[in-house]
Parts: structure tokens; sequence; C-alpha cells
């Protein structure tokens, strides 16, 4: 489900840092160890953000964190080596938080992924349709040397892939990552009960009676409306059979 984190996304408070902490789930995400060495291979497109510093304003991909807010965009296959890092602005310490835009005409099952050099991350998607911005899905952190992983069916519309620094301290501004983002189609059932478009095989009547309500960018709302709903379940019953 979107959760509405509003404004400040740098989340400078301790109250906030130790409570995104507690967003870490494993739906939809993983974590893998990497071998140590450069993270961006040469192949990957440049952020092209300037080096953050002290009192640095971003005005280049900062999202919600800019005001205006300000993306890079990003389609579908493509990479890039980033850089962020943490520093003091106004006498209080923060990050460079990076956000990335994709745009998609028909619905998809969006994975971002991002490696970074030697520090902690956290990424997640953000749907900035939703007033002051709402997390699709999972908000996740690293340890360093940590490839993370997030998946989301999402539909047609703007969607914003976020990395940035987990600490707010201790990791120099010109630190490197490199992300992807690869799409999928995802929507409607195929053949068989337990077809639920992007998802794996699972009790599909009782997991949308168990997800019912609203529900934003979530993969068990079949039909896209941002809600589990009857609809749901009738798309289910149509497809109902062996599934392959």
């Amino acid at each position: 489900m979107g959760m509405a984190i509003g404004v400040g996304w740098r989340v400078r408070s301790v109250a906030w840092f130790v409570a995104l902490v507690a967003l870490v789930c494993m739906t939809g995400f993983s974590a893998s160890i990497q071998p140590d060495g450069p993270v961006c291979d040469g192949s990957e497109p440049l952020e092209g953000e300037p080096v953050c510093a002290d009192e640095y304003v971003d005005a280049f991909n900062g999202g919600l964190n800019s005001d205006p807010p300000v993306y890079s965009p990003i389609a579908c296959g493509e990479s890039v080596c980033g850089e962020t890092g943490t520093f003091v602005h106004e006498g209080l310490t923060t990050r460079d938080t990076d956000w990335y835009l994709v745009t998609l005409i028909e619905p998809a099952d969006v994975t971002w992924s991002v490696t970074a050099d030697g520090f902690a991350h956290a990424i997640t998607t953000v749907d900035i349709s939703a007033p002051g911005g709402a997390v699709v899905g999972d908000y996740v952190v690293s340890t360093a040397g940590e490839t993370l992983t997030v998946t989301n069916c999402l539909g047609p519309g703007q969607w914003a892939l976020f990395v940035t620094t987990f600490a707010f301290t201790g990791v120099p501004c010109g630190s490197t990552y490199s992300g992807s983002v690869s799409c999928q189609p995802c929507g409607p059932p195929g053949t068989g009960a337990c077809c639920l478009g992007c998802l794996p095989c699972v009790d599909d009547i009782l997991t949308l009676i168990g997800l019912w309500g609203p529900c934003i960018a979530c993969r068990e709302d079949l039909d896209l409306s941002g809600s589990i709903d009857f609809a749901d379940i009738l798309a289910v019953i149509a497809s109902w059979g062996p599934c392959p």
C-alpha cells in the first residue's frame, strides 16, 4: 500500500531515522552482497548533478525536496551512475536525495535496483501524484556493499525512483552509486485462478479480502483502480482453473 510521507524527504530528525528502519520489509524487494570495487563500470550515463557541499541547494533532481520539484528522467531499460553524500545546510546535517522520473504508458512491473560504493543507502518508489508524495511498496535500506531492489506493478503515469544515503553524516559528497530500471508487463490475470497479474501463485480470494480497500499501486489490484474490490475478485473468478 502507499504510505503518505509528506514533505521533508531528507528526514533530518532522529525519530524519523528510526521510523524508516521500521519500514524495511521483505515483500517486493531483495538485497544481495556485491564484490568490493567500483560500482560504476563506465558504461552507465552519468547523473550530471553538481557535487554537493555544505549549504548546497539541490535544483537538479531533488524531487519533492526542491521547490519547484525537479527530477532526472529515466526510461525502462536505462541505467545511471550517480553521486550523493551528506552535508550541512543551515546548521543541520542532511543528505543529497536523487529522484528519477519514469513515465509509463501502460501498466508495468517496474524494478529499481541500486548498488552503492561502500556506504549504506536507501531506495523506494514514490507516487508523486499523491499530496506530499507517497511511498509505493517498500522503503528499503542497505548495509555497505549491498544491492537493493524494489519491484512494483505500476499503472500508466509518472513515478519517481528515489535513492539517497541512509546515514545523515559521514558519507563524502561525490560518493557514487549505480542504478538501473527495468520494466515488464503486468495487469489482469492470465489463465488460471492463481495467476494474479504480477503475483506468484497465492490463495487468491483470501489474499484480496485481506487487502480489501484503498491500495495504491498494489500488485494485487488487478484492474489498477487504486483499491481492492469486487472487480478484482471477479477478475480472478473469470480466470478460474489450473494455473500454468
